[in-house]
């Protein structure tokens, strides 16, 4: 069965139960709705693999009809024919002026994105703001799927982070319902393509939409565990809230970095750890220091600002001002590639802010102009631009 369809029929699924069913009690209870609707039985397990949130076999076809029928279709055929891909996509040349794109222009767009082209590069971005201001929140996912930009091109050109800040203060603005929150919260295409990569500092300092996002997200693996409870112990911290801090700080207490993780979530396994030591002890230990500056030496260097990204700050405000520190951000800067291109590099940014932090300390204005101008705050993205900002603002 062709992966459109079968998401097209999680969607109405999801739609017809009234929310993204992921755990054992979940699972159960839409069982039974289903037995109530079609007075056929489909196991919990087996909605688990359809599902996805066990590993298993293909769903069969049978399961599928019977999906099909609960989600008001007379069977899976008419589904099928009722749920068809679209021809095209929203336009892209001449946005204004039409709605759909053959998909050869599609094809032609992920090859120029590929190469970086910056044209096409911002029309994805207005493409990408001008469904998800017309679209339904649970139509999201079908457009990310539709486009399949491959993971080489998103990896490569930051095309999901870029395309997730474009929209960035939509998300802050729009009111959305608990059940949109829940779906952009949970659905599985929305996490890999938009939460992850709008991590919204200002609306979750303030318990706007990125709070709700976080508090209604339900981690599936002990990575995704780590991605909530370190972002929410920043809240807190950053808010003053430090029972709190030290309440989410217990949820990931104890997992180790892993080879497995992606390199910033190891990260903030060690900035909550500072952030831990700083709420009951006041300041970072020169101890403390040194071990984090064995892990941070530990990185590939490819990866070495993607780590840091979230310690560094940390570090830079209540660590001592001694050798150690400064070898350390010497080290980090002599292993980066200053490389300032159209295609910004978060992580760099925060590297500088880092930098511009430290030499505020050490009363080094002239350290700190040329940070500061390395910065370019406004040219910065929408998540990490707040942030950033209250920092600078907090050293000048």
């Amino acid at each position: 069965m062709d992966d459109y369809i079968i998401n097209r029929l999680k969607l109405a699924t999801e739609r017809k139960f009234g929310r993204t069913p992921l755990s054992k009690s979940d699972m159960e209870k839409l069982s039974a709705d289903i037995f109530n609707q079609t007075k056929k039985l489909i196991s919990y397990n087996t909605l688990r693999r359809f599902f996805g949130t066990i590993k298993g076999t293909k769903t069969s076809y049978s399961v599928l009809d019977v999906l099909s029928e609960y989600c008001d279709y007379q069977n899976l055929n008419i589904f099928i024919l009722n749920n068809q891909p679209d021809k095209h996509l929203s336009s892209w040349n001449s946005l204004s002026d039409y709605d759909e794109l053959p998909n050869d222009v599609i094809k032609m767009i992920k090859e120029n994105v590929l190469q970086k082209d910056p044209v096409n590069m911002s029309n994805l971005f207005y493409l990408t703001q001008k469904v998800v201001s017309t679209k339904a929140v649970e139509e999201w996912s079908y457009y990310y799927y539709s486009l399949g930009l491959d993971s080489k091109i998103i990896e490569e050109n930051n095309v999901l982070i870029l395309m997730a800040n474009m929209i960035g203060e939509y998300l802050r603005k729009k009111n959305f319902s608990d059940f949109e929150i829940h779906h952009l919260s949970n659905n599985q295409l929305i996490r890999d393509h938009l939460i992850y990569n709008f991590v919204d500092y200002k609306t979750l300092f303030n318990g706007g939409f990125y709070y709700r996002v976080i508090n209604n997200f339900l981690p599936l693996s002990t990575e995704e565990m780590i991605f909530k409870y370190s972002l929410l112990t920043l809240k807190h911290f950053t808010n003053n809230n430090n029972d709190d801090a030290l309440d989410c700080v217990d949820r990931i207490s104890g997992i180790e970095e892993s080879s497995s993780f992606f390199p910033i979530i190891n990260g903030r396994i060690s900035a909550t750890e500072l952030i831990q030591e700083i709420i009951l002890k006041g300041s970072i230990s020169e101890e403390t220091v040194e071990s984090v500056t064995r892990r941070i030496k530990n990185q590939e260097t490819n990866y070495l600002l993607i780590y840091t990204m979230e310690i560094l700050p940390i570090l830079v405000q209540y660590a001592p001002l001694n050798y150690k520190l400064s070898d350390l951000m010497d080290y980090v800067d002599l292993t980066i590639n200053h490389d300032l291109s159209w295609n910004i590099n978060l992580d760099q940014t925060m590297y500088y802010t880092s930098r511009l932090i430290y030499h505020s300390r050490l009363s080094d204005t002239t350290n700190k102009d040329k940070y500061q101008k390395l910065i370019r705050i406004d040219s910065i993205l929408l998540f990490y631009r707040d942030y950033v900002k209250s920092l600078i603002e907090k050293y000048n």
